[in-house]
């Protein structure tokens, strides 16, 4: 099938942007940060680094994590934008969770889940004696018989994907690729407030799932910038971009 066929659980359509804030983009559980604005595709409407929201201006083509290291002897690397190798597996949990003030919001019907933490008041949802124990993954992590019901909220605007890089799609789409066998977490924040919308942060969780140790590993973050207005033509011409590195003082 398909890299992007449905019936394997990747969410495809740019349903999923974190959206409270002034910079807006698009979320994937395949790998992919952005939409490929330029293309034609069934998620390329949506928002890819756009600032400010609305404007239709957009500083990302495409970006995604990439994971190297050496695994019994082989030096091997895992991407997610462009190959796709770091994607959800078949099974329907490894959609996408978005949670908004404390509630998930997607998918709908898990009333129990909550995300209160400290300073919030009863930062201990469930009343176990432990607190934010739960990842949001459709998978009740600590065993207690209830899922995501104790996960820990990070921004007013929370989303949440599972991925691994040993799917058999994977090796099908790339021939050439051999597995870490890692399991990440991708978790992606925004805030509200004026003083702090104008970026989306990403946490990663990496875990070695496979049977061998993975020694020299480096984490990278690719990130194919083309910047310019969704009606300009040849976006692409421009990407340069800068990044600023060091403390800020209020």
């Amino acid at each position: 099938g398909s890299r992007l066929d449905p019936r394997r659980f990747p969410v495809v359509d740019g349903s999923y942007v974190m959206n409270v804030g002034e910079l807006q983009m698009n979320i994937t559980n395949w790998g992919l940060i952005g939409s490929e604005f330029s293309t034609v595709s069934t998620f390329s409407d949506a928002p890819s680094a756009q600032w400010p929201a609305g404007s239709g201006v957009e500083y990302l083509f495409g970006a995604g994590l990439w994971v190297g290291g050496v695994l019994v002897g082989q030096k091997l690397v895992s991407t997610g934008e462009f190959a796709h190798e770091i994607r959800c597996r078949d099974d329907l949990r490894d959609t996408i969770y978005e949670a908004k003030g404390t509630r998930l919001l997607r998918p709908a019907g898990n009333d129990i889940a909550s995300g209160r933490r400290l300073p919030e008041p009863k930062p201990d949802d469930d009343e176990d004696g432990l607190i934010d124990e739960e990842t949001i993954n459709g998978y009740d992590d600590d065993g207690d018989g209830r899922i995501d019901e104790d996960f820990g909220q990070i921004g007013n605007q929370m989303v949440v994907a599972t991925m691994v890089d040993n799917t058999r799609l994977a090796q099908e789409q790339n021939p050439a690729h051999t597995p870490l066998n890692l399991q990440i977490v991708q978790q992606a924040y925004q805030w509200e407030n004026d003083d702090v919308d104008d970026f989306v942060g990403f946490e990663f969780f990496i875990t070695n799932i496979g049977v061998s140790p993975i020694s020299n590993v480096y984490i990278g973050f690719f990130a194919d910038c083309d910047i310019g207005g969704r009606s300009r033509e040849q976006a692409a011409e421009d990407d340069l971009a800068g990044y600023f590195e060091g403390p800020v003082k209020a």
